[in-house]
């Protein structure tokens, strides 16, 4: 009982008479992601059109996009995986083609009972399909001009694309912008589906 009352008595001295340096004051990170985006087209596309009047493609479009931890230390929290990526095409009619992304697409890490963890220097990695359907519902090259090839395909092109759009992982993190990559291609169009 008699060490008990020197412990309290201890501590409350200390508590009283104890240092008066103020605790630093904790800046929040900023600017801990980073996206990195690739793109995976060739540079001509087949496009067919089915009998039931959709685009299709024997080759993929792909997206990649990357979301790199820059901080020093590892992130973790609650997800909120979504996004959007949005292709600016500069033909002779400008058009967009939204690419929505979600959980889906999210190729690593994974998300385990509703939480992500990014360790510094790794990424999180997005991959999506895509086909050249814009949002007005008609392919990029509509309207553009074009060369007949021998085979009687329709040549459009060169389209120049332009990729931006924001990229989210973590619930308490506001969503990225990214912006910047350009890319071309060609479109090839036969007068029937093979």
């Amino acid at each position: 009982m008699k060490h008990s009352f020197l412990i309290i008595v201890s501590l409350s001295l200390a508590g009283i008479f104890g240092c008066d340096e103020p605790f630093p004051s904790m800046k929040q990170p900023e600017n801990v992601l980073s996206v990195e985006t690739e793109i995976k087209v060739p540079d001509t596309l087949s496009c067919y059109r089915s009998e039931t009047g959709e685009w299709y493609s024997n080759e993929p479009l792909i997206i990649i996009i990357r979301v790199i931890n820059t901080y020093d230390d590892l992130l973790q929290g609650e997800a909120s995986v979504e996004g959007h990526a949005d292709l600016q095409a500069f033909g002779t009619v400008p058009r967009i083609v939204v690419v929505p992304f979600s959980l889906g697409a999210l190729r690593k890490p994974p998300v385990f009972a509703k939480n992500i963890a990014l360790a510094p220097d790794s990424s999180a990695e997005f991959q999506m399909l895509w086909l050249p359907i814009a949002t007005d519902d008609q392919p990029v090259w509509e309207g553009s001009p074009y060369v007949t090839q021998p085979s009687g395909a329709k040549l459009y092109g060169p389209i120049e694309f332009l990729l931006q759009g924001e990229v989210r992982l973590f619930a308490r993190i506001q969503p990225i912008k990214f912006s910047g990559t350009r890319f071309s291609m060609y479109f090839s169009v036969p007068q029937k589906a093979p």
